[in-house]
């Protein structure tokens, strides 16, 4: 008998033991759970517009120039932050750390605050932020208590000025959704996110010295250029396109066309150098691959021919045809002007040379590859760059393991001086982490997929 209630009794704190063990861990499963849980579990992602993680109130009046939409908040601990669009109007949402017990009902371990006192929709798990493809994408490679910011599109506003606008939709292209991280002062990382797939097959830029104001390699600017003029306003395209043919023109007359002649020579990999002398003289060098030989070989063509009838002046002749007839015409009387062809490790090159320095035109091809410029010394530099440094920018990067799409640097001076600009704003906008004292801008943009990483350093 005792031994049939001691067998009973062992199997109810059997039962009871296996009872408080499930009980425990559904109630460590339960604290994990709330533990772990992001603000980006809580918020739309078809409605949240703008999301910043791990910020203090100086960093949201500092974005406040590049977002619209946002407005100082007083809180003395990192927060995360987001704005919300709900029926055509904007909500702006922040969470601080919760001072109050665990629940499993609301928004815990954060407390959720708002200028209006309005609550945050309420939304299923499909429906979350966190579980938005770009999003998600961009969280691999963010750290959860790292300072960042994902933004859609729509948050960066059109720009009134030329230089910011284009600056701006040269870094976004056909993004969709944008994520920042400040790795330290005056250095920034883009993710970009879009349905687009990139390729690219660039070298390293020109070498930089103490005259250089740009020095850039990069992939397809045709289609950049293009992108830019969907992107931008009419007005601003326009201008912007208006300026490029006019630059076209005053170097080559009306034989080039800019869209017909020069944009399909950018379609490919291409490397552009601008200098600055200390006589104040533009130097320029560009470097490419055409999509045919021929093609390259008529726009050469074109561009010479042009270049000399720029380079030469008009009199006007009087011509005895015969007893009764006479005609008068106009003849291109060059002037110091010295043209002559050449051959250079199996490139063809075309010489015009002006009567002052850098006002000619040097032309180069071998099959598809070309080289331009107004300095005799940088096309053979090119050339012998072309020859003897065949290495492309292939390593893989460390974050994203992409190719790279273009890489540069800018003396922000000089480029000034050089497009008569000096009152060139370079710092607001997307480039807002810029400090005043700034005197050079680095940056290289990789590429994997649908995700575009470009990260831009000021020195």
């Amino acid at each position: 008998m005792n031994l049939h209630i001691n067998k009973v009794f062992g199997l109810i704190l059997a039962v009871a033991g296996s009872i408080a063990l499930l009980t425990i861990l559904i109630l460590f499963t339960g604290t994990v759970t709330i533990l772990s849980r992001h603000p980006a579990d809580f918020l739309p992602a078809a409605e949240t517009v703008l999301f910043m993680q791990n910020v203090n109130s100086d960093d949201v009046v500092k974005y406040s120039d590049v977002f619209d939409g946002l407005i100082k908040i007083e809180e003395t601990e990192p927060f995360y932050l987001s704005l919300i669009n709900t029926n055509d109007e904007q909500e702006l949402f922040w969470f601080s750390k919760s001072k109050a017990k665990p629940q499993l009902s609301n928004h815990w371990p954060y407390q959720v605050n708002s200028f209006s006192g309005a609550a945050l929709p309420e939304i299923n798990k499909v429906d979350r932020l966190s579980n938005q493809n770009a999003y998600r994408v961009f969280q691999k490679y963010i750290h959860p208590n790292q300072k960042w910011i994902y933004a859609k599109r729509s948050m960066v506003p059109n720009r009134d000025l030329l230089e910011l606008a284009a600056i701006d939709q040269l870094l976004l292209r056909d993004a969709s959704d944008i994520g920042i991280t400040e790795n330290e002062p005056n250095k920034a990382v883009f993710q970009l996110f879009s349905d687009a797939q990139y390729k690219s097959n660039i070298k390293n830029p020109p070498k930089v010295n103490g005259d250089t104001a740009i020095s850039l390699s990069i992939f397809n600017l045709s289609k950049r250029l293009n992108e830019l003029r969907k992107n931008m306003s009419t007005n601003q395209s326009d201008f912007l396109f208006s300026l490029l043919r006019k630059k076209t023109f005053d170097m080559f007359g009306s034989s080039v066309s800019f869209e017909y002649d020069i944009m399909p020579l950018m379609q490919n990999e291409m490397a552009f150098l601008l200098e600055q002398n200390g006589s104040g003289g533009t130097l320029f060098c560009i470097s490419g691959n055409g999509e045919r030989s021929s093609t390259v070989e008529r726009t050469l063509q074109r561009m010479t021919k042009g270049r000399y009838s720029e380079l030469s002046s008009n009199e006007l002749i009087d011509i005895q045809l015969s007893n009764r007839f006479r005609i008068k015409t106009l003849k291109s009387i060059p002037y110091d002007l010295e043209s002559d062809e050449s051959e250079y490790k199996g490139w063809q090159i075309k010489s015009l040379q002006g009567s002052t320095e850098m006002s000619g035109l040097f032309a180069a091809q071998k099959d598809k590859k070309y080289v331009l410029s107004n300095s005799k010394i940088k096309l053979i530099e090119a050339i012998d760059k072309e020859d003897e440094n065949a290495m492309f920018i292939t390593k893989d990067s460390e974050i994203i393991g992409g190719k790279t799409l273009s890489a540069g640097w800018i003396s922000l001076s000089k480029l000034s001086s050089v497009i008569n600009n000096e009152e060139l704003e370079w710092r607001k906008g997307l480039l807002y982490f810029l400090n005043q004292e700034a005197k050079e801008l680095e940056w290289k943009e990789e590429a994997r997929g649908n995700i575009r990483r470009v990260e831009i350093e000021a020195k």
